[in-house]
């Protein structure tokens, strides 16, 4: 079972070769999660599965994680992968995934490492402050951050869902939509600051445009009785004149740890060291894709640093 208590997959267990990256790396009787039950909001997901890469080894060898196997058959150069989401959305390129090592060429700036907790079965850092342009959010209760790719928003704690989305003034919560929300044309610096996060006493922020989404086929309409005001387009999302943006600031996460997902990773590359108890996660702003490079056609590309 994978998911959150309403959004889950489920099924058997089984065993195939899985083959993958570049060059091709090999694990015999990978265990696999055969999905026969899905539910709705998986059904209408983007992806098709998930590669789990969580530091945690205490699974049975049928559930091993591809990267720990790699390790254990001591196929890496080193014991990291690192992932660079591509932060054009409008790009063909999605992203790289690398398992032993990582590419410099994604990084807009140096690496800043950070401790990942003892014990954590994530990768997870201490959180010490939330922040909304230059304040910083009072009242927030979750005290651990946890990078997960597989979730496409931010997950905080039931208790902080409030708390941090109304210190950001322009927005405002529609229970219609169980969101909070803002015209698109009214999302700016100042009426949706840069949200920050502060990991074991560094910032990490991410601008406006990285934690406001655009609703599919939702549109501002008279009765929603939003002021009017000039248009600021989100990035990516085309004509956005008349639609209504929401906060990627989700409820639903553990009840002491926020969950930075894609949109947090795509600002920010990231590289994980597996050396328990000392585990790391080191990060550094995220560079676009370079103009000249031709996209890979499968989108994401997965490559590995072997073992000398």
């Amino acid at each position: 079972m994978y998911g959150h208590p309403v959004h889950v997959v489920g099924g058997p267990i089984v065993q195939d070769t899985l083959a993958i990256g570049s060059p091709l790396i090999t694990l015999e009787r990978q265990g696999f999660g055969d999905v026969t039950n899905v539910s709705n909001e998986f059904t209408h997901d983007s992806c098709d599965g998930f590669l789990g890469l969580a530091p945690y080894r205490e699974f049975p060898h049928l559930l091993c994680q591809p990267f720990i196997a790699m390790l254990d058959e001591g196929k890496l150069a080193e014991p990291q992968f690192s992932l660079w989401l591509n932060p054009d959305l409008q790009s063909q390129e999605a992203g790289e995934l690398v398992f032993g090592g990582y590419d410099s060429g994604h990084m807009a700036g140096d690496l800043i490492e950070l401790p990942v907790v003892a014990g954590a079965t994530h990768w997870t850092v201490l959180l010490d402050a939330v922040t909304i342009g230059e304040e910083t959010v009072k009242g927030v209760t979750a005290t651990l951050a946890s990078l997960d790719s597989g979730t496409n928003t931010i997950r905080v704690p039931d208790a902080d869902y409030k708390t941090i989305n109304e210190a950001a003034l322009g927005l405002r919560y529609m229970e219609k939509y169980d969101a909070y929300t803002i015209p698109c044309k009214q999302a700016n610096n100042e009426t949706v600051p840069a949200l920050g996060f502060t990991l074991n006493g560094t910032s990490f922020t991410i601008a406006h445009t990285a934690w406001l989404f655009v609703f599919g086929d939702v549109h501002v309409s008279d009765d929603d009785n939003f002021d009017d005001a000039e248009f600021v387009d989100i990035e990516s999302s085309g004509d956005s004149s008349s639609r209504l943006c929401y906060s990627a600031i989700r409820a639903g996460g553990p009840p002491d740890a926020t969950v930075l997902g894609s949109n947090f990773l795509r600002e920010w590359f990231s590289l994980y060291t597996y050396d328990p108890p000392h585990n790391t996660i080191a990060l550094a702003p995220a560079a676009s894709a370079a103009a000249d490079v031709e996209p890979d056609q499968s989108l994401m590309r997965y490559e590995y640093r072997a073992r000398q």
